[in-house]
This record gives C-alpha cells, sequence and structure tokens, in this order.
C-alpha cells in the first residue's frame, strides 16, 4: 500500500480507479488485467513496469506490479440484516398483514400459500415445484 506523498499524480490515480471500475474483463484472467496493472505502475513510477511472472518478484528501485490474485476474508457486520429486517418490519406495519413467507418461518406448522401468478407453469418438470 502506497502513502499519498509516494503518488506522483493522485488525479491519475482517480483516472484509473475510474478505470478499474469500468472493467468488464475476468479479473482472474492475466492477460485481462496486465493493461491495468501496467498502466496502474506506470501512474505511480515512470520507471515502473508490469512483471507478468508466476513466482514471487523481488524487491527492485522502482515500482513492479505483478498479477497475484487474493482471497480476502473478514469478518462481515450483521448490520446489513438489521436493515433488511427492519425494512420488512416497516412494511408489515404499513399493510398490517404477514406476509405468507415469514409466517411460514415464525410458524412452521402454517401452510404455505403461493398465489396462483407465482405458481411454476404446467410445463415445469419438478413436480415438488407444482
Amino acid at each position: 500500500m502506497l502513502g499519498s506523498a509516494q503518488i506522483p499524480d493522485p488525479q491519475a490515480i482517480g483516472v484509473l480507479r475510474d478505470d478499474v471500475g469500468a472493467f468488464d474483463g475476468d479479473l482472474l484472467d492475466r492477460s485481462a488485467v496486465a493493461d491495468l496493472g501496467a498502466r496502474l505502475v506506470n501512474n505511480i513510477d515512470v520507471d515502473g513496469r508490469y512483471v507478468d511472472a508466476h513466482d514471487r518478484i523481488d524487491a527492485t528501485e522502482f515500482a513492479q506490479v505483478s498479477f497475484s490474485p487474493a482471497l480476502i476474508l473478514r469478518k462481515r457486520s450483521k448490520q446489513g440484516l438489521v436493515d433488511v429486517y427492519g425494512r420488512i418490519l416497516d412494511q408489515m406495519r404499513e399493510r398490517g398483514v404477514v406476509p405468507a413467507g415469514v409466517r411460514r418461518l415464525l410458524d412452521p406448522s402454517t401452510e404455505a400459500t403461493i398465489p396462483a401468478e407465482l405458481r411454476p407453469a404446467e410445463w415445469c418438470t419438478n413436480p415438488a415445484a407444482r
């Protein structure tokens, strides 16, 4: 990670951020990501280069970027679920009715009812879905 003093042209980084956001290729495709990597490193260091290597690259005097996908796991807050449940509660208060799907969660003995317009068509091959 670079500090703001290490980035010679912060505006160029903003343009790159937009380009990355608009990227519609496969982020796990080495050749598709190479152009973005090269543009990024060249905006950070005029001597920088994108290195297409499978192995770890050694530290140098100039900036280098290589294709190194990573899976980053982090604990998520439960705020998203709290917000969803809050919206469901608000809708139930407004309408005065507990939706059948929610009623089934609260009372498993409740018979699930599916409106006719939401039922699978006769062509559905799964008998359990009819």
